[in-house]
């Protein structure tokens, strides 16, 4: 046997080893601190995007796939190029409007058939990818209807109505079957879950969860990411917390969930499902990141890269990954917001 022969096969060989000509797989997350999550925007557009994402040593991209969206040949295009770009991504799997938008307790079989469509959209396709977000937030129309609602006259009497322990109980273990099967398939379940959750968990009950129709605790989530929006905050009680608003959530959520208590932070810009103007510019964002790493979390959900491309200036708000830690000054509304929500469990 002539040397360019053993050569030649000895090459072969170290291909095949290599696993040449396969793609490559998902980015991993271990080192990710900044997840900018994304609700509108195209996937080709995001697809243009990975570059800068990219360049940002520890981002990552969380994207929306509704229900109407698996199979969608760009999200597939997606979700391999960011592979390529070493680019660590995230699904956000949201249902349709009627079924709610957001999964939670009143729509546990269309979640569930969401889920398992698009898990095996993904392994037909073999396509590289690991995490899934849930979103566990109320039903979309019951939040259209509360929205801009009197707290006292109108919001509290209709989360009042939705308590239903033995109904409430039966949802989370069906979530929490529901995620372990995923998980159990391979891949990493995370949820977004609304803060007063934390609030919920200090004093060992499931009142509030069970209020806003959304099984959180006691289901097996790699990550929560609790939405502490500040601009959201300002908007509903027409108080304006500070930075300390997310220190104390942060602190909090770790204290009650360990490692797996993050947060999410926002709204940037005016991009989302709900009319919510956010911060315009990186500089409240920042405070609050800072805020948050002060609090124990290094990892920060963002809420949105929508918001973020409108603004003109991706480069600026992902330069934000690397904001160190400082602890805010406390102030009063702050205090007051917390201590409303509170308050909550003792309604219900």
């Amino acid at each position: 046997m002539s040397a360019r022969v053993i050569q030649s096969a000895a090459l072969l060989l170290c291909l095949g080893a290599l696993g040449c000509g396969s793609q490559p797989g998902p980015a991993p997350m271990d080192d990710v601190r900044f997840i900018a999550a994304d609700e509108f925007d195209a996937y080709a557009e995001l697809e243009s995007r990975l570059g800068e994402l990219a360049r940002c040593p520890a981002c990552a991209l969380c994207a929306a796939v509704r229900a109407s969206q698996v199979g969608d040949p760009g999200l597939a295009s997606l979700v391999r190029a960011a592979a390529a770009e070493r680019v660590p991504f995230m699904a956000w799997l949201l249902l349709a409007e009627q079924d709610g938008y957001w999964f939670n307790e009143e729509n546990l079989p269309a979640a569930r058939a969401l889920v398992e469509e698009f898990l095996g959209w993904v392994e037909s396709e073999d396509l590289p990818l690991e995490w899934l977000l849930f979103d566990m937030e109320l039903h979309l129309e019951q939040v259209r209807q509360i929205e801009g609602g009197d707290l006292l006259t109108e919001v509290i009497p209709q989360l009042q109505a939705n308590v239903d322990p033995e109904a409430f109980a039966a949802s989370r273990a069906a979530y929490a079957e529901l995620v372990g099967q995923v998980q159990q398939r391979g891949y990493r379940v995370t949820a977004a879950a609304y803060p007063f959750v934390i609030d919920d968990a200090a004093d060992g009950d499931s009142q509030i969860q069970d209020a806003w129709n959304t099984p959180v605790q006691g289901v097996p989530f790699d990550e929560i990411y609790f939405m502490v929006y500040r601009t959201s905050f300002e908007r509903f009680t027409g108080m304006q917390p500070g930075p300390w608003l997310v220190h104390g959530y942060a602190r909090d959520a770790e204290q009650a969930f360990g490692p797996a208590g993050c947060l999410a932070l926002g709204t940037v810009g005016t991009a989302g499902m709900l009319s919510d103007a956010g911060y315009t510019e990186p500089a409240g964002l920042r405070a609050d990141i800072a805020a948050v790493r002060a609090g124990g979390n290094d990892r920060v959900f963002v809420y949105s890269l929508d918001g973020m491309l409108e603004s003109g200036d991706l480069a600026g708000w992902l330069a934000l990954w690397d904001t160190p830690a400082e602890r805010p000054e406390p102030d009063s509304e702050s205090e007051q917001v917390r201590e409303i929500c509170a308050l909550m469990d003792g309604l219900f």
